[in-house]
């Protein structure tokens, strides 16, 4: 009989463990922390399908476990502040990660960018999370949405427009969103309308995992991919931390953030633009133009030719029109790097899928530039198994990239500009 309740307790236990997460999926609730200026702790829930592990972006940010299996409840506290800050908690359990947002207030009265902000006319909001609900703003059926601002948080938009029919706006392809807030960003999630289209969406800044982007930033530029289509945007939630030094809605720029005005970069140092597939916006193995990319690091802008296959950017020299180009100068080129996709050595001849690299002094308009006279000085060539770079030796504001021969992955083109 005592082997039979032993039995029973252990059926129980292994009911409890499979039953503590039936869906295999990482949950953590609530996503948003907010802390006093003492530290005082708060709890989490982790709902995890196994064994996971905690990494925090803040190393005030002071957890009661930062490991743990199944379910757990977590202590998040916090060293006692002496001014306002954010960080970003993100919890792992084998392939899967999700991130929360922990901001942590100043002593009272020491808040930086506290009461009315120059240019803006509004007062900043404190750390938390607020919600942005384009379905409650009153918008007429095909109106053209371009700014809202509530909650010291503005959302701008570049070519959008508000429908009925799916109850959200319309972020067109090629288009930007742009999230900003005096304070600093910490996390946003989308919500999209019905019937919402598939185009790729990227991020300036931080990590995009739709539909959500978490990172540490005053401002947020989101681009719709593709060369048509559309994605609905019908609400976000936006989670700002008590630190201030973000983006000023509206008018100056205190606390060190983004130049208002313009998207150059401040001063002068290395920029290096990380072009990806997601970046070209391109969704399939069919190959398209794309233009108006702006780089993640610099103020270069890029146009190309390219289709995606093995989730790398894939370019060809047929047709003498697939490539990419910068249309706008980062500064001067002084490096290309790429990584191979290592099904460029399955297609044939390794020795011809090589990228040839160049550099000019006038704007590419078009990768086909590359395919004739205004292709400009070919830097060097990277063959796939042999090299990944080419450091460039001179002054050339304007960089482009083509196959030599064939088609080629890449699953990153990594370009550094000097200013």
């Amino acid at each position: 009989m005592r082997h039979v309740r032993i039995f029973l307790l252990w059926l129980f236990a292994l009911a409890a463990i499979v039953s503590c997460n039936k869906n295999n999926v990482l949950t953590v609730t609530p996503e948003t922390v907010v802390l006093d200026a003492s530290g005082e702790g708060k709890y989490v829930t982790v709902n995890a399908p196994g064994a996971w592990t905690l990494a925090s972006t803040g190393s005030w940010v002071k957890p009661g476990m930062t490991e743990g299996t199944g379910v757990s409840t977590v202590l998040i506290a916090a060293e006692p502040a002496t001014a306002a800050r954010g960080a970003v908690l993100t919890f792992t359990c084998g392939s899967q990660s999700t991130s929360i947002a922990v901001s942590q207030s100043g002593p009272e009265g020491s808040n930086p960018g506290g009461g009315d902000q120059p240019g803006g006319g509004t007062t900043p909001a404190a750390a938390g999370t607020y919600t942005i609900d384009f379905t409650a703003q009153g918008y007429a059926d095909q109106a053209v949405v371009k700014t809202l601002e509530k909650d010291g948080i503005s959302v701008a938009f570049s070519n959008a427009k508000w429908y009925d029919n799916g109850g959200a706006v319309r972020a067109y392809s090629s288009s930007t969103m742009t999230v900003s807030s005096s304070r600093k960003i910490l996390k946003i999630v989308l919500t999209f309308g019905s019937k919402d289209n598939n185009n790729v969406i990227t991020t300036d800044c931080g990590t995009y995992s739709e539909p959500t982007w978490t990172g540490t930033s005053g401002k947020v530029v989101f681009t719709v991919g593709g060369e048509n289509g559309h994605r609905r945007i019908a609400k976000m939630a936006v989670t700002l931390s008590g630190e201030a030094g973000g983006e000023t809605p509206g008018g100056n720029n205190p606390g060190g953030g983004e130049t208002p005005g313009g998207d150059t970069p401040s001063g002068s140092g290395s920029f290096v633009d990380v072009l990806d597939a997601a970046f070209t916006g391109a969704t399939s193995n069919q190959y398209g133009d794309w233009s108006g990319k702006k780089g993640s690091a610099s103020s270069a802008v890029y146009a190309g030719n390219s289709a995606t296959q093995y989730g790398a950017i894939q370019l060809r020299s047929k047709n003498e029109n697939s490539g990419i180009v910068s249309t706008t100068s980062g500064g001067a080129v002084t490096k290309v790097s790429v990584v191979w996709n290592d099904e460029s050595g399955n297609v044939g001849n390794t020795a011809a899928r090589a990228v040839l690299v160049y550099g000019s002094s006038s704007a590419y308009s078009s990768p086909a530039d590359l395919y004739g006279s205004k292709a400009g000085t070919l830097l060097g060539t990277i063959t796939y198994g042999e090299g990944t770079e080419v450091t460039v030796s001179g002054n050339y504001a304007y960089v482009g990239i083509r196959s030599k021969e064939y088609a080629l992955y890449l699953d990153k083109v990594s370009i550094t500009w000097t200013k």
